[in-house]
């Protein structure tokens, strides 16, 4: 906007200063000359040396003399190759100053070219400007537009505001640019500093030079500052799309593969030591062996096939890890195997994991937060499912409890009744005896003190 609004009054400068003058010019004045021919063309010779200011108004205008004031052109096409000892002020369509301006040069213009030496100043806008290889500038240099290309010698300093501009030339001063493209070509050198604004840093050639200091403001547009709603909406959105992907991976694992979905999500928890270490070592292995098996063509199919499952289950890691959780917290008899308490299960569990390790903590905290907490998931994920694949460091199942009726049947009949102490003598009962079995069952009441009692729930 401010280069935009510069080029503006630059132009309204330009065109005041030159229908100003041409306004108050008067026909009897002898210190002017003036061609005003329409569309025909208004042409100064180069054997003519004209002693006046030229005004001049047309199709367009050639100046090939000699003249001693100064020019003033309004024209479609304006070609100028001849000596001018004032200053040169144009407006026209295509301009053209190739011959030698010893005052000042203020051009405007679709096209603007100034190929020769300016002993003064120059003011060029257009939508092409360009100093030529054979311009040499001996005091300051303005230029705006859109495209600028600077080729010849600027004596003083350079101030550009052009949507690209391009130096290749020599410049003593300073560089001022305000551009979106800055392009400092093969042989060109700033004796100054450069001092530009730009979206994007400068292109450099090899053998570029700047002498002084260069320094650069970044005009790229920066996003606004979102507000709170903003924030809270764009997280609500990220955290329903993920946590939607896991509910569907989810309910696909527990639908399909229920029994063992439930036997992985308890290893979590009945063996969280060997989840843990067997989780960080498939963690690595697992890329390592597809990495391994796909340098040979035979392994292609099982690199492929390991790959596919190393990243299914490390994506449902989330779903095992939930599941396993909540199952941990259920009291045993809501621990049921079926897909409907299952499904429910994984829903509440995978829920309150994403959304633990998608809390929005500020700046680098919730960076680490979320990557601690997703590779920890990773982790026991891939573990667990590693241990009930291959049941290393699942721990070993505990011998069954007998029950009390069969220890005491059998102890009757295999076991020999412990010898009396007693002192009664008399003949002592027989095998078949104490192997029949009373007619009914003792109750506790009638069981002798000295007759050690088998709990039934033992």
């Amino acid at each position: 906007m401010r280069q935009r609004m510069w080029r503006w009054c630059v132009l309204v400068a330009i065109v005041a200063s030159l229908t100003s003058t041409l306004w108050l010019w008067q026909p009897t004045t002898k210190a002017a000359t003036f061609f005003s021919e329409g569309v025909s063309p208004a042409e100064i010779p180069a054997d003519q040396t004209i002693d006046d200011d030229v005004y001049i108004v047309g199709g367009s205008a050639t100046i090939a003399g000699h003249v001693l004031r100064n020019v003033f052109v309004v024209a479609g096409s304006v070609r100028i190759t001849g000596t001018v000892d004032g200053d040169v002020n144009v407006l026209g369509n295509t301009v053209e100053v190739s011959g030698p301006v010893r005052g000042s040069v203020r051009a405007a213009g679709r096209t603007v070219r100034i190929n020769g030496p300016v002993g003064w100043d120059a003011l060029l806008l257009g939508q092409s400007v360009t100093l030529g290889p054979n311009a040499a500038v001996d005091h300051e240099a303005r230029i705006a537009g859109n495209d600028g290309l600077v080729q010849g010698h600027v004596k003083g300093d350079l101030r550009a505001a052009l949507s690209q501009l391009t130096l290749q030339g020599q410049v003593d001063g300073t560089v001022h640019a305000s551009v979106q493209t800055l392009t400092l070509g093969s042989g060109a050198v700033i004796g100054g500093d450069l001092d530009y604004e730009a979206p994007r840093q400068a292109t450099l050639a090899s053998d570029a030079q700047v002498r002084g200091t260069t320094h650069y403001t970044n005009t790229a547009p920066q996003p606004a500052p979102r507000t709170f709603t903003e924030r809270a909406l764009a997280w609500l959105q990220h955290v329903a799309l993920r946590l939607a992907w896991a509910l569907i991976a989810g309910t696909l694992l527990v639908l399909l593969l229920p029994q063992r979905s439930a036997r992985i999500s308890v290893t979590v928890t009945r063996a969280p030591l060997p989840s843990a270490l067997w989780g960080i070592v498939v963690l690595f292995a697992g890329p390592l062996a597809a990495v391994i098996f796909a340098v040979t063509i035979v392994g292609l199919p099982v690199a492929f096939l390991v790959t596919v499952v190393y990243l299914a289950v490390l994506y449902l890691s989330q779903v095992i890890v939930g599941l396993g959780l909540v199952r941990w917290i259920l009291p045993g008899r809501l621990r049921s195997t079926r897909r409907g308490p299952l499904w429910i299960a994984m829903l509440v569990g995978t829920t309150v994991l994403v959304l633990i390790r998608l809390v929005p903590l500020p700046g680098v905290v919730g960076f680490w937060w979320t990557l601690v907490l997703s590779l920890l998931v990773a982790v026991f994920g891939l573990g667990a499912f590693w241990t009930d694949v291959t049941g290393w460091g699942l721990p070993k199942p505990a011998p069954a409890a007998t029950g009390a009726s069969a220890p005491v049947a059998i102890r009757s009949i295999e076991e020999p009744a412990p010898p009396s102490t007693t002192t009664e003598t008399g003949p002592q009962p027989t095998s078949e005896a104490a192997a029949e079995p009373p007619s009914e069952p003792l109750s506790p009441s009638d069981t002798p003190p000295d007759t050690p009692r088998t709990s039934p729930e033992s």
